[in-house]
């Protein structure tokens, strides 16, 4: 058992062994478990999440008490998604819709509300659940400032799920808007809750433990997708490449981030699943950085099917490539 406090990155290890890899998913409860917390109903609770971290999140925290699905899938682009029929219906019969907020679910909620026609899980009613309600925001447009036509963060940067102790507090306001919706099964949330936070604290200690030797290392990634990761894990975002969060960059805006990385001495491109290859690539060949694959959401990579799988792997691709680099 290790146990340190790093100055200057401010971690606190305690692990031992690769508690990633042993640590065991959730059983199902057993019936006399259930019985002993209280009876449970025979409907479970429709959730929609808007995306994939917190439909996982919900699954998780929820059981066998909700039915969750997601409106966008692992491999797409949060602000490139059009409102589609098919989520029509899926709104209509929920009885919870939970988003990221930040107004990044803006431009399809709207029209989506209209169509589906369920009061009760438009903003501000019990149906509804605006995740980000217990983070603190980073990349924060100024009180006063307009925003920027165009810009995919017009408030703040809602990437917030790329900290694993903002997913942990995801999972809790999670935790009491189901127990609001049923109170009946309050203890099973708990439970499951627990449950989630033990397994996610014992693999954090694990990521900072393999991050440790890589504090203050400088990154640079294709979208501003990963402010929350790196101020957790001692990481240095040296920017992006994109001129304005979500659109692609011009020949002149990639010659500009190459020259700032070749100064600045990054190692290592942050590249989504979703991004063209070609821009870091490019940025790439310039400056001898590292392309590092990794997925900006649950799903967006092949072994990244849940939440905490997800975490794990941009770990360890991200830990990969800076040790091939010594």
């Amino acid at each position: 058992m290790v146990q340190l406090v790093v100055p200057g990155c401010g971690f606190l290890i305690s692990c031992s062994g690769d508690a990633p890899s042993q640590t065991k998913e959730p059983r199902a409860a057993t019936q006399l478990e259930r019985e002993s917390i209280t009876d449970s109903s025979d409907t479970p609770i429709r959730v929609v999440a808007s995306v994939p971290d917190l439909a996982d999140i919900v699954s998780e925290v929820g059981g066998d008490e909700v039915k969750v699905s997601s409106l966008f899938k692992g491999p797409e682009s949060l602000h490139a998604i059009d409102p589609r029929p098919v989520f029509v219906p899926m709104l209509n019969r929920a009885d919870l819709y939970v988003e990221v907020g930040f107004q990044l679910e803006v431009p399809i909620d709207h029209e989506l509300f209209r169509l589906a026609q369920n009061k009760k899980i438009e903003r501000g009613q019990s149906g509804y659940l605006d995740a980000s309600v217990a983070v603190t925001p980073l990349d924060c447009r100024p009180p006063g400032q307009p925003r920027k036509p165009g810009d995919a963060h017009p408030v703040c940067n809602p990437h917030y799920l790329m900290d694993p102790l903002n997913g942990l507090k995801a999972a809790e306001t999670v935790r009491t808007k189901l127990s609001t919706l049923r109170p009946s099964q309050k203890g099973y949330f708990d439970m499951r809750y627990a449950s989630f936070r033990k397994r996610l604290l014992e693999r954090l200690l694990c990521w900072y433990e393999a991050l440790l030797p890589y504090c203050g290392t400088k990154v640079i990634a294709d979208h501003n997708g990963w402010p929350y990761f790196a101020q957790r894990f001692g990481l240095e975002c040296m920017g992006d490449l994109e001129p304005l969060s979500g659109h692609p960059p011009t020949q002149d805006y990639l010659v500009k981030v190459a020259a700032k990385a070749k100064s600045e001495g990054v190692s290592i491109i942050l590249s989504s699943s979703y991004y063209d290859p070609k821009y870091v690539q490019e940025v790439s060949a310039k400056t001898g950085a590292k392309i590092v694959p990794v997925a900006e959401q649950t799903g967006a990579r092949e072994g990244t099917e849940t939440y905490l799988k997800m975490m794990d792997y941009n770990v360890k691709q991200i830990v990969a490539a800076l040790q091939g680099g010594k």
